[in-house]
């Protein structure tokens, strides 16, 4: 996680002063995964049973309107 708080204040940064660089998303996911110690098999279980219960929020009437509501804006 501390790492990834890295990546978001170097990114905002790099926005912030117009250096920004496209990334292929094909680029993000190749290589390998590497977990702590602590990815353990109930944590993997937890994350899963996570999803399921979300599963309902993302299919609902609310949701979807919500996504409607969203304004995308290009950044250049």
């Amino acid at each position: 996680m501390e790492h990834a708080h890295e990546l978001y204040v170097k990114a905002i940064r790099n926005i912030a002063e117009g250096k920004i660089a496209n990334v292929p998303q094909s680029e993000i996911a190749n290589g390998r995964v590497f977990y702590t110690r602590e990815w353990t098999l109930n944590k993997k279980i937890s994350l899963i049973k996570n999803f399921r219960n979300f599963k309902p929020v993302l299919y609902s009437e609310d949701y979807k309107q919500k996504q409607k509501d969203l304004t995308l804006i290009k950044i250049q």
